[in-house]
């Protein structure tokens, strides 16, 4: 796994040479919206690999860690409202207390994290749009 900040600190010269981004989030927004309209980068964390463009209903974190995606009406929700349309589910075990991650198209289930569910959304500061 690389480093997440030695990652971004390598992305920081890619953001640089990208073209600027001039739309400011309005602050009397709800928060999903606000949320939703944020600059963000999308980090790997099994490949390493970094994209401006959202993977796949990448989920949003809050400052405590946790994970939650947002819903066509802007609310926040605990699963990803379109995790059926994607190959790779995660799937909580109340038996064995821990998410597994199941295939549906081979009908695969593995523990480990597979590389289609290890984006996390990274959040760019205004200045960092460009």
């Amino acid at each position: 796994m690389v480093p997440l900040v030695a990652t971004v600190l390598l992305f920081a010269h890619f953001l640089s040479c990208t073209k600027a981004t001039d739309q400011q989030v309005p602050l009397n927004l709800p928060i999903g919206l606000a949320e939703a309209q944020q600059g963000w980068i999308y980090f790997n964390e099994v490949t390493g690999a970094i994209q401006r463009e959202d993977p796949g209903n990448t989920p949003y974190e809050d400052e405590a860690g946790n994970r939650y995606w947002l819903s066509l009406n802007g609310e926040r929700v605990n699963e990803d409202p379109e995790r059926y349309k994607w190959t790779w589910v995660e799937i909580w075990s109340p038996d064995s207390r821990r998410h597994f991650y199941y295939n549906q198209q081979t009908r695969e289930s593995v523990w480990d994290r597979p590389p289609d569910l290890a984006w996390r959304r990274l959040r760019l500061e205004p200045d960092e749009y460009r």
